[in-house]
């Protein structure tokens, strides 16, 4: 299953926030990181999740998240986040790429996500 921020996740998730991962790249994210339109990524050698940071997360049975995006800020002058697609029992990051803080992403679809159930 996938769910995005925009359209709720899940209540079993088991999603731990205040958790720091130590992160390694994929060959992919080390050369998106060295060709993103925003120059050169500095990657980060760890991040720390919090709830608002959580953009995707992609699930086994609703409940263990087997895949996540996050935004971080990543420019001094908070212009700029860094996404990162993370597999988080290792820390493993497949891609990165750079966003404008202010792009909200306004034309999100909705079709490409689950909605979580109802109790």
């Amino acid at each position: 299953m996938l769910y995005h921020k925009d359209i709720g996740f899940p209540e079993s998730l088991e999603l731990q926030y205040g958790y720091t991962f130590d992160l390694t790249y994929s060959k992919h994210a080390q050369d998106a990181a060295n060709s993103d339109r925003y120059g050169t990524i500095k990657l980060p050698q760890g991040v720390t999740f919090h709830k608002d940071r959580i953009i995707e997360v992609e699930t086994e049975d609703d409940v263990i998240v087997t895949k996540m995006v996050i935004r971080i800020s990543y420019a001094l002058d908070n212009k700029l986040d860094l996404c990162l697609v993370i597999i988080p029992q290792t820390g493993f990051v497949k891609t990165v790429w750079i966003n404008e803080a202010k792009d909200k992403h306004k034309t999100l679809d909705k079709n490409k996500y689950d909605f979580p159930c109802e109790k």
